[in-house]
């Protein structure tokens, strides 16, 4: 198939399905017959026993109000200047390095 941005709906399920027919080709080869053909039942087995072990999966969180986030967001933009301690890991790691790195628009002419 042609490189292209979009794909139609038909080329999708006929590249589905010939990426379905290339997986069970190779199933048949290297397990043989009988494997292949219980494949699909031996995982929809599979995937349940996981989702019966995981159990019911958690509440949606409830929604947040417009307040809320208002909050959150200045206690983020809050936290973002702040300045690092002068005994922290990170500066002492940043200490280190051997050259820092350059500003993106640094030596560079428009």
């Amino acid at each position: 198939m042609p490189d292209k941005m979009f794909w139609s709906d038909e080329e999708i399920r006929a590249l589905g399905a010939e990426w379905e027919a290339d997986e069970h080709a190779a199933r048949v080869r290297d397990y043989g017959e009988a494997d292949a053909a219980t494949y699909q039942a031996r995982m929809a087995e599979a995937y349940r026993f996981r989702a019966e072990a995981i159990g019911p999966s958690p509440p949606d969180p409830p929604p947040v109000g417009d307040e809320e986030l208002d909050r959150i967001i200045t206690e983020l933009e809050r936290g973002w200047r702040e300045q690092a301690k002068s005994d922290s890991v990170l500066e002492k790691a940043s200490a280190r390095l051997a050259a820092r790195p350059k500003e993106p628009d640094d030596g560079r002419e428009r």
